[in-house]
């Protein structure tokens, strides 16, 4: 469980900069889930992965969102991990009070190198890998997407 200080120490970077980090995404999520979670989910995967805090609203100040609905955003988080994201990821997720509200807060592992790349399934391998940089998700080329499938496997070099 997340405890108010800890999530303060969290957002104020975020207050301070006026942006997401590279390692922190914060979405509003008042209505659902953000069509751009899945490519989010992926840039962490692929990455060093990162936390997901929704129901904060970045345009106020990253205070909480008004009318946000914790439990039913929780679970389309946990579905979307499993049924949109390839290999499914399995987050910790986190219902927690803040502020007289609640947030959801999800912390997304980076994935196992040999499960890499990660990728949004219905966009395909070389359409829906992500990463991170900076404050945003960018889609890897397909050179990259190659160099982690070649690393998937030892090299075989010293044999040929």
């Amino acid at each position: 469980m997340w405890p108010e200080e800890e999530i303060d120490a969290l957002l104020n970077p975020l207050r301070s900069a006026q942006s997401d980090r590279q390692d922190i995404e914060v979405k509003e999520a008042v209505g659902g889930l953000p069509v751009s979670l899945p490519e989010t989910i992926s840039a962490f995967a692929n990455g060093r992965g990162g936390t997901i805090v929704l129901g904060i609203a970045e345009k106020d100040g990253f205070e909480p969102a008004q009318g946000f609905k914790a439990q039913p955003v929780a679970e389309a988080l946990a579905q979307m991990c499993r049924d949109k994201i390839t290999p499914p990821i399995r987050p910790v997720i986190d219902v927690a009070s803040y502020h007289d509200s609640t947030v959801v807060i999800a912390v997304i592992d980076e994935a196992d190198p040999l499960d890499k790349p990660c990728y949004v399934r219905n966009r395909g391998r070389y359409s829906g890998s992500f990463i991170r940089v900076w404050d945003g998700d960018r889609k890897l080329s397909h050179y990259e997407i190659d160099r982690l499938l070649e690393n998937r496997a030892q090299p075989t070099y010293d044999r040929e």
